[in-house]
């Protein structure tokens, strides 16, 4: 039997034993909760209450296992929680067992695709694991979902020693294999925070860790004092000074305050870093049901940190990681600004508050509201300028292009947009030439060029609500899309003028046309064919969950969170998700949701 015939294989003969003695259980139950293909459904939410893992102690070898089955059960026994998989490891033997790093990665395949098959004869055999690839978890904790298709293999050299059989060498890159239903119960999900440069926005980049829920604090630790990751390289900062660690490696928690005691490293900390790593540890650690607080030593002494007691405090030191939706739902309906009221069930041109008043939008054919003025910006019906539009003047050029993809405004009050009749990147503009937070030069239209982007053609940008992220939809030669988040770079006046290495998310998606950011961590986009294309939850760094199908969707549109997700039909309807379905408003071709 080939190892590379792996996918769409039922589940060989040989794995029916491993599945009978040891897996029956878990795969029945877990074949009646997930799919076996396609985007996954709904799991634990990020942020949820978190439980402690359902606790499955693993099995050791059967004296009479045969090859096949000793492979089997090593990848079993390797997805419990017990201490440093001290069960799997009496699966192995000599060079398996010495050089054997299950913390190094997971493989997460699809439940009941396992295939499993031995080679050879005699005393010495080789055994084949391959499977359709549902995800991969690096060691970092960051969780990548497959593209469709994705398969992996993985080859184990299996020894008879006496009267049983034992692993004797395996990859050397191989960590751990488990299915859907052991990541599910194995890993829990945690945002790690870091701070927007020259703000006071924490922003979380979502980690996967395992292990006993006693560990969890300690492993979240560590991955705030590693860094940021690439994709947020010149976006974020951390409080803490390089080569800081753990003085103590353990983060102890009693009577809700966790214990961090950093090495002396730390001490080195001005006193404003010293209030972001307070609040980069507070905001990581309290989601973790048993940390309400933090106390942060160095050393084994005192580590005093401006605003915060010593041994911790819930002080209000202004950091803040959600930001809050409180705007509007503007509509473009007939040429008009109306505001959408999902309550009422209703779109309605009693549009009040800053963009009260007055606004020619007839001309437009998108639109985009800022955080700060009463001005909107939007792309012309012709598809090649970007205007600014207000009550006080008349409509003023921001920039042009071939074909203008809808635009947003970040909070420092810069326009985004990118051309579909060009490659090769996005351009930033201030959102009015009077902007005060974006003063207007000669210079004012930037581009921004990545190498990652040079051959691609931009076809939707948003802007994450703090600012520092950038999701971007983009389009190849060959026609294939993919969904990007990368770091917005700023200079110290806030203007962006760069973009770090992306993190592409969404892969299980085949085709991707539009994307809103919903929360600090997730996106809504469209994804799916033209003419059948459905709304999804991204996690950046998780899962892609479907959301009820909507019939002709073109734009998709979040308030605060996936529960207000905002769509417009290819009839020219504005639609907001109601429970497991959506409700129609009114007619309406584009939207946009000020903060």
């Amino acid at each position: 039997m080939s190892a590379h015939r792996i996918a769409g294989r039922a589940v060989g003969r040989q794995l029916m034993v491993v599945v009978g003695v040891l897996l029956a259980g878990a795969l029945t139950a877990c074949g009646a909760a997930m799919p076996d293909s396609g985007v996954a459904g709904a799991g634990r939410p990020v942020g949820d209450s978190l439980r402690e893992p359902l606790q499955i102690a693993p099995q050791g070898p059967r004296p009479e296992a045969g090859p096949t089955e000793i492979v089997g059960g090593f990848l079993s026994a390797g997805a419990g929680s017990d201490e440093d998989h001290a069960v799997a490891r009496t699966f192995l033997d000599g060079d398996a067992l010495e050089r054997w790093r299950p913390n190094q990665g997971t493989v997460v395949y699809d439940d009941k695709s396992l295939t499993v098959t031995a080679h050879g004869s005699g005393t010495t055999r080789r055994v084949v694991v391959s499977a359709p690839v549902y995800a991969t978890i690096d060691a970092s904790g960051r969780f990548v979902a497959a593209a469709p298709g994705t398969t992996d293999s993985t080859t184990f050299q299996v020894r008879r020693l006496g009267q049983v059989w034992r692993v004797e060498t395996l990859a050397t890159d191989f960590g751990l294999w488990m299915s859907r239903y052991e990541f599910e119960r194995a890993y829990t999900p945690l945002r790690v925070a870091f701070v927007a440069i020259g703000t006071h926005h924490l922003v979380s980049d979502l980690r996967w860790f395992t292990g006993p829920r006693a560990s969890l604090a300690t492993q979240a630790v560590r991955a705030v004092l590693n860094g940021p990751p690439d994709y947020l390289r010149g976006a974020v900062a951390t409080g803490f000074p390089p080569g800081t660690t753990l003085g103590v490696d353990a983060v102890p928690t009693s009577g809700g305050t966790a214990a961090v005691d950093l090495s002396t490293r730390a001490l080195a900390a001005t006193p404003d870093q010293r209030e972001q790593l307070f609040a980069q540890l507070l905001e990581t650690l309290r989601q973790l049901p048993n940390v309400t607080d933090v106390s942060v030593t160095a050393g084994g002494g005192a580590f005093p940190i401006p605003g915060v007691e010593p041994g911790g405090s819930d002080a209000d030191l202004g950091f803040r990681a959600e930001v809050p939706v409180s705007g509007p739902v503007l509509v473009l309906s007939d040429g008009r600004l109306m505001s959408a009221d999902p309550a009422a069930g209703t779109i309605s041109p009693d549009v009040t508050g800053r963009f009260a008043g007055r606004l020619d939008v007839s001309s437009l054919r998108s639109i985009a509201a800022g955080p700060q003025d009463d001005a909107l910006v939007g792309v012309d019906v012709s598809g090649r300028r970007l205007l600014s539009v207000s009550a006080q003047a008349d409509p003023e050029p921001l920039t042009s292009g071939g074909d203008l993809v809808p635009p947003v405004i970040d909070p420092s009050g810069w326009a985004w947009t990118a051309d579909r009749a060009g490659t090769g990147g996005v351009v930033v503009t201030p959102a009015t030439r009077s902007n005060a937070v974006a003063p207007a030069t000669d210079e004012s239209v930037v581009p921004l060029r990545p190498d990652w982007l040079a051959h691609q053609r931009v076809i939707a940008v948003d802007v994450s609500r703090d600012g520092s992220r950038l999701a971007v939809v983009s389009r190849a030669p060959d026609g294939s899309t993919r969904l990007d988040v990368a770091g917005i770079v700023r200079n110290e006046e806030g203007a962006p003028t760069s973009l770090a290495q992306p993190f592409q998310v969404g892969r299980p998606l085949r085709s991707v046309a539009d994307v809103s950011w919903a929360d600090r961590t997730t996106l809504v986009v469209l994804g799916g064919n033209p003419g059948q294309r459905q709304p999804y939850q991204v996690e950046v760094g998780g899962r892609v969950v479907a959301l009820p199908k909507l019939k002709g969707a073109v734009g998709v549109w979040a308030g605060s969170g996936v529960q207000s997700v905002y769509a417009v039909t290819s009839a020219g309807q504005v639609a907001v998700r109601s429970g497991n379905g959506w409700r129609t408003l009114g007619p309406g071709t584009a939207i946009t949701i000020p903060t």
